[in-house]
């Protein structure tokens, strides 16, 4: 492995700063930052309005923006949107998410629009742009910036002060997962969500006590699986202990059950602490599982 691979401990410090950083930048130059990702994401766009233009649209993959030089476009995994930086001193850097005001949920917008903004604060700081460059490998440093955009969403809408208040002290399993994500649906109208489940998986797996991942799982498919060492992949196969937990879900005892918890040791002797919990969005079911290897 590279000295710079991704999850090499250089990678992963080169990550934790710059996301650090970032977050730091938010703050110092809008102090209302943390108030507006809890509250109101898309007041970021009022606040911000002298450094970049936001603006919601129909199609990001159609707009002009999306051919120009220098443009980053986000379509894929929980995002659709893009950044455009200026290239000249009477251009304005412009962010595009897309976004039907009214008929669209707001998840996905959210976290788009934190996202572009990251790319905004690296793509313009002396400090994020060197150590970008400081990744030498072309792939890694564009695989560094999304990274960081990412994290920096995810800590932004769900800071440690939040989790841990809705939390109480209560330990991170799959029934606390969907309770957090359920806070964020509490708007009477069903299209305000403030955090996507995908989002939600992200951040959940930073508070994991032990080793092991928090996944989002549709039909027999796996959309994302966080790993508490930062590790993430999309749309993946389903795992033995995951196919163990649906099949436990589907055996229960009290159809009323809305989750499951499992106790068990591997063939290893290692103790594993799992559990799943059901997700309903009109018809769709997804489920949330948390599994952490006991040390």
């Amino acid at each position: 492995m590279s000295d710079s691979a991704p999850g090499s401990p250089r990678y992963i410090e080169a990550l934790n700063h710059q996301v650090v950083r970032m977050l730091d930048l938010a703050h110092d130059r809008h102090p209302e930052f943390a108030e507006d990702c809890l509250h109101d994401p898309w007041s970021l766009a009022a606040h911000w309005k002298n450094e970049v233009c936001v603006k919601a649209v129909n199609s990001v993959l159609h707009s002009h923006l999306a051919q120009q030089d220098g443009t980053v476009v986000d379509d894929q995994h929980d995002l659709l949107g893009l950044f455009s930086p200026a290239l000249e001193e009477h251009e304005d850097n412009i962010i595009q998410v897309q976004y039907r005001r009214g008929r669209d949920n707001t998840a996905r917008p959210n976290f788009t629009l934190l996202h572009e903004l990251g790319h905004y604060l690296q793509q313009t700081d002396d400090e994020l742009v060197t150590r970008l460059f400081s990744i030498t490998d072309l792939n890694l440093d564009k695989k560094l910036e999304e990274e960081a955009c990412n994290r920096f969403a995810a800590v932004a809408l769900l800071p440690t002060n939040y989790v841990n208040d809705v939390r109480r002290g209560g330990a991170i399993d799959a029934r606390m997962v969907n309770y957090i994500f359920e806070k964020g649906r509490e708007d009477p109208d069903p299209n305000i969500v403030r955090v996507s489940r995908p989002a939600i998986v992200r951040r959940m797996a930073d508070f994991l006590e032990y080793p092991g991942f928090v996944a989002l799982v549709q039909g027999r498919k796996v959309k994302v699986r966080a790993h508490r060492d930062g590790t993430v992949s999309f749309d993946d196969e389903l795992m033995a202990v995951e196919r163990t937990m649906i099949d436990a879900f589907h055996n229960r005892k009290r159809v009323k059950d809305n989750d499951v918890v499992k106790l068990w040791t591997t063939e290893e002797g290692e103790p594993v602490f799992s559990s799943l919990a059901l997700s309903r969005s009109g018809r769709q079911i997804q489920y949330f599982i948390v599994v952490q290897f006991v040390q």
